[in-house]
Formats: structure tokens, C-alpha cells, sequence
């Protein structure tokens, strides 16, 4: 659920559905689900990466159960939260493809959509959606544009991305595994220097409350040490944690990558509005929409892949220090 969140494409009702999909629900175990109202609290409640908050002070405790989410992940959500409600638009109605991932190229301000419906003569309707954004001829007024039209033109740039030749694919992803098995190493290296210092702090820890025992230090100065103690503590957690799961954010990647290199466009039109942002945001950074011209840039390798037809001509893009060796055809066996 928080992770659903933290991607900012979800909505307190859209988390209600998901989490009765996955069953999830409240302490009492006998209601239909979660209510916005407990999600609300949920994602602002420290508890689930480990701190217990004292409700009438503010004051806040590690507690000794296990978390289940990190705190880098709780502060996105507190990131999407509180930029839902000061700056992030209110949707209502139909879900769009677009909704918060695209801006007015003019504005800067997301662009917002409405639903338009007809009647016809023999009974039939239709519906279009509209994306509102500001005429860059006359800034001044608002225009319509057709969502399907937009679409269309990042289904172009999706095109784009497809690599047929399994030798190329095979190359393109031995060079990512490499790439990260350097990072791997210099993780493991930082993880025991984390573990270390870890250890350290505790050990400082105990002493500051020998001096508390001793009446060296009174309460207040106690409590600022051990709290500034605490959070560098918290800090190395959280780096520890995120180098763990570095293998599984990998995986994934991998995956991803995969399947858009082998059918991104396919994908995409195969999708429900949901995966389509998702994959939006994947592929494409700084979408704008100038005028009915959909403007973006794509992320890292997808840049890339665009730019080239070929693994050769993407090689010679790279710079030679991390251009990876040729491979043979079936090196992709593990």
C-alpha cells in the first residue's frame, strides 16, 4: 500500500480498492475493508518503519517490532501527501492516462482533463477526453486538446524503443548485469562500514546512559545526545536497507527493461489506465504538451535506445571506459 502510494499515482479510493483486492484490513478483522480515513492515518503513522509517537507530546520512541517499510519510504508518501493536498489538483469522474505526469508547456501547471459526451440520433453515445491546457499563441486562454491525439504520439515514441535481434537484446542486457555487479561490490564494502559504526553507536549508547545513571548529565542533555545518536542510527538502517534490496530493485528493473525493449508499444495498448501511467513514468521524464505537440524526454537507457537502430551504433554512444566486451550469441544463460 505505501509503496502503491509513494508513486503518486494513486488516490486514498483508489488504495481502498487495492487494498481490499489484497485483502487487507483493519485491527478488528470484521469490516468490509479500510476507509480512506484509516489509510489517511496509515500512511502518516511512523509505527511501520519503527518509531512509536506519543500522541499528547509529539515525542518519539524506537519500539522493538520488526518494521515493515522503511523510512524512505514513508517520507515519499509524506512528499505525495502533502503535495496532493497544496499543489496536486482534485480528480474527479474518469480516471485519465495523464493525470499528474503531464504539464501545460506554457504554465508548468499539470494539465487537467475532462469527459465529454454525445447522444446520437440512433441511440448510440460516445465519450472523448479532453486534456485542458494554455494556448501557447494566446497564453492567456485555456484549449482543448483530444487525449486519444496525445496518446497516439507517445505510442510513436514507444515504438521507437523496440529491439528485435536477440543478439543485440542479449548484449544490452549483459552489460546492465555488469554494470550493477561493480555497484554490488562497493555496496558491500559500504554496508560493513555502515555495520561498524552501527555497532559503535550502540556502544556509545550504553555509556551516555551510564553518565544519565551517574548523574553526569541530567535528563534534557540525555535526551538531545541520544537522540541525535538515534537518528544517525535510523540514517544507517536506512542506507543498509536500501543496499539489501538493491538486488530485488534489480530484478525488477530487468524485467521491465525486457519487456519494453521487446514489446513496450504492445504493452502499453494491452493495458488498463493504471499500468499505462505507470509506464509513462517509467519511459519518459518532463512530459509537456506545447499546443497539441506532446514534448518529453526519456529516461535513462530508453534515450538510448531510441537514438539507435543498432547495439553497434549505441555502443559507440557510450563512453569507452564503460563500454562492456562483445559478447557471443547465448551468453545470456544465468
Amino acid at each position: 500500500m505505501f509503496e502503491q502510494y509513494a508513486t503518486g499515482n494513486y488516490s486514498l479510493s483508489q488504495l481502498m480498492k487495492y487494498c481490499k483486492k489484497i485483502g487487507l484490513r483493519n485491527c478488528r478483522g470484521n469490516q468490509k475493508g479500510l476507509t480512506a480515513n484509516h489509510i489517511h492515518k496509515m500512511l502518516q503513522d511512523p509505527f511501520y518503519y519503527g518509531v512509536m509517537r506519543v500522541k499528547k507530546t509529539g515525542a518519539e520512541y524506537p519500539h522493538r517490532y520488526e518494521p515493515i517499510i522503511s523510512k524512505s519510504l514513508f517520507d515519499m508518501c509524506q512528499e505525495v501527501r502533502e503535495g496532493r493536498s497544496k499543489k496536486m489538483p482534485l480528480y474527479r469522474g474518469k480516471d485519465f492516462v495523464f493525470r499528474g505526469i503531464l504539464t501545460c508547456a506554457i504554465t508548468g501547471r499539470l494539465a487537467t482533463a475532462e469527459t465529454h459526451s454525445k447522444t446520437y440520433q440512433n441511440g448510440g453515445t460516445g465519450s472523448w477526453t479532453y486534456l485542458a491546457i494554455y494556448n501557447p499563441e494566446k497564453p492567456e486562454k485555456k484549449m482543448w486538446v483530444r487525449e486519444e491525439d496525445v496518446i497516439a504520439q507517445a505510442e510513436d515514441a514507444l515504438a521507437t524503443l523496440r529491439i528485435t535481434d536477440t543478439e543485440s537484446l542479449i548484449a544490452l542486457l549483459n552489460y546492465i548485469r555488469s554494470t550493477n555487479a561493480e555497484k554490488k561490490i562497493f555496496h558491500r564494502g559500504q554496508t560493513a562500514s555502515l555495520k561498524k559504526e552501527h555497532t559503535e553507536i550502540e556502544e556509545k549508547l550504553d555509556k551516555l546512559l551510564d553518565l544519565l545513571m551517574d548523574k553526569v548529565l541530567d535528563k534534557a542533555e540525555f535526551e538531545t545526545k541520544k537522540k541525535k545518536l538515534k537518528d544517525r542510527q535510523y540514517e544507517i538502517d536506512e542506507l543498509i536497507h536500501s543496499f539489501d534490496e538493491a538486488d530485488d530493485k534489480f530484478s525488477k528493473c530487468l524485467i521491465d527493461l525486457i519487456n519494453i525493449a521487446t514489446g513496450a508499444l504492445e504493452d502499453f495498448k494491452g493495458s488498463d489506465v493504471t499500468r499505462k501511467r505507470e509506464l509513462l513514468n517509467f519511459v519518459f521524464q518532463n512530459l509537456q504538451l506545447r499546443g497539441k505537440k506532446l514534448e518529453y524526454t526519456m529516461r535513462y537507457p530508453f534515450s538510448e535506445f531510441a537514438k539507435c537502430s543498432k547495439l553497434e551504433e549505441w555502443w559507440a554512444v557510450e563512453d569507452s571506459n564503460f563500454r562492456p566486451p562483445r559478447c557471443q550469441r547465448g551468453a545470456l544463460t544465468n
